[in-house]
């Protein structure tokens, strides 16, 4: 697929028939302060150098303001324990998933990913927009392509919006399902497919102890 570009006018036109945007004042909101840490920064595509020197600083406000991180505790490097709450109600913190690698994700994927900012960082998220997609938050919830989506996973409408954006060849648009809560592609831009690590293949059940012993 060859790579899209658009113009201003062009997104704008994308985004016709899409349900209009309301006003968010008076909404308290945490990742506001965030976006606007991080508004510099390219809204999608590879992060620039300038970026990455000051990952440590956004890495805190990500945990911070809700990222699922996960860290490998298989031997084969293959299975990963999540920590935190961005992927609550489908993950819960202490949740043991699978990861099969190089597997081309599917709209509604749960993938593990390196997170842009720091590539040494693995996270989880869900797969909402693939290359070719028309993705925007409207009324609390998401539209990709026009469509809104039935997502009945998210515990609660999204209070933040997104303005009608193109997912580019190689990039993915990814979310956390607790959507008020997760620092995620709506804040930082699309994920470039080089950093997804794999797809969830199976959630474990229990939860993950370092005694190896359910809590």
């Amino acid at each position: 697929m060859g790579r899209v570009s658009f113009d201003d006018s062009q997104v704008a036109a994308l985004g016709a028939g899409l349900p209009a945007v309301t006003d968010n004042t008076g909404v308290s909101d945490h990742r506001q302060e965030a976006t606007a840490d991080v508004s510099g920064y390219p809204r999608r595509g590879l992060f620039s150098r300038t970026a990455n020197k000051v990952a440590a600083v956004v890495l805190l406000a990500a945990v911070l303001l809700g990222l699922s991180l996960v860290l490998v505790v298989g031997d084969e490097g293959r299975e990963y324990v999540v920590k935190g709450a961005s992927m609550s109600p489908t993950l819960a913190d202490g949740q043991l998933v699978l990861v099969e690698p190089g597997h081309s994700p599917q709209r509604f994927d749960i993938v593990v990913y390196k997170f842009p900012l720091d590539p040494d960082r693995r996270f989880v998220g869900r797969i909402i927009g693939v290359p070719g997609d028309l993705v925007a938050v409207r009324q609390g919830s998401v539209w990709v392509n026009r469509e809104r989506l039935d997502e009945t996973y998210v515990a609660e409408p999204i209070r933040y919006q997104v303005e009608p954006v193109v997912i580019r060849a190689g990039e993915y648009y990814v979310l956390g399902d607790n959507r008020n809560d997760s620092y995620d592609s709506h804040v930082w831009g699309s994920l470039p497919a080089d950093n997804v690590v794999g797809v969830v293949a199976d959630i474990l059940p229990g939860a993950y102890s370092e005694t190896g012993e359910e809590p």
